[in-house]
Parts: structure tokens; C-alpha cells; sequence
């Protein structure tokens, strides 16, 4: 079952952090639903039409068959809850998943990723 994410005012005071230091305490709406708590630094997470582009883009220089296309995108689907996700997690997803259904190299996820 999927949460619809609402947050109605409750709020959780959690560290965190800016340009990798921990600055203190900040407040973090949480779902009253599930407790999934609200990312809210700097670093916000893309929609998923963004990693389907990236998808589209390796797909031409790499290849990749309808089979692969499919299990990525089925497996993408994940990425398409924003609230707790950062963009820094969401490429490490991608990422994961690119890695486990094709031969494409790392490193051209990665650079794919900073255009």
C-alpha cells in the first residue's frame, strides 16, 4: 500500500547537515501516516521523468533491448516518491539499478547523471 504522504503540521527536530558538516538541529515535517520524515536540505530529489530521459540517452548509446527498458523502468518506479528521498539517493538508485541489468560502465552513469 502506497502513503499519500501528509504531514499536517507534526513536526521532528533532527540534525542536519550543510556542505558536509553538521550544523545543529532543524525541523523535519514527518508523515503522520507511515513516519517517513520529509527531506529538507538543499539537495532535492528530481522527478522520475528526469531518470527516464537518462534512461532514453543510455538507451541509444548503449543498446539496451526492450527487456532491459522494461525491468529498469518497473524496478525506476521507486524513485517516484520525493518525500524522503534526496537527489544524492535517488542517483545511487539509478545507479544500482543500471548496474545490475546492463554492462554500462559506471562512470558513464555517473557522467549521464551531472549533465
Amino acid at each position: 500500500m502506497v502513503c499519500d504522504h501528509k504531514s499536517y503540521g507534526k513536526i521532528a527536530w533532527l540534525p542536519y547537515e550543510y556542505m558536509g558538516r553538521l550544523r545543529g538541529l532543524k525541523p523535519h515535517p514527518y508523515c503522520s501516516g507511515c513516519g517517513l520524515v520529509k527531506n529538507v536540505s538543499s539537495n532535492m530529489p528530481r522527478s522520475i521523468g528526469h531518470y527516464m530521459n537518462i534512461l532514453g540517452d543510455l538507451t541509444e548509446l548503449y543498446s539496451l533491448s526492450r527487456v532491459q527498458l522494461r525491468l529498469i523502468s518497473k524496478e525506476l518506479m521507486c524513485l517516484e516518491d520525493l518525500y524522503g528521498f534526496s537527489r544524492y539517493q535517488q542517483e545511487e538508485v539509478f545507479k544500482e539499478i543500471l548496474l545490475k541489468y546492463t554492462t554500462i560502465p559506471e562512470r558513464s552513469i555517473i557522467g549521464s547523471l551531472t549533465c
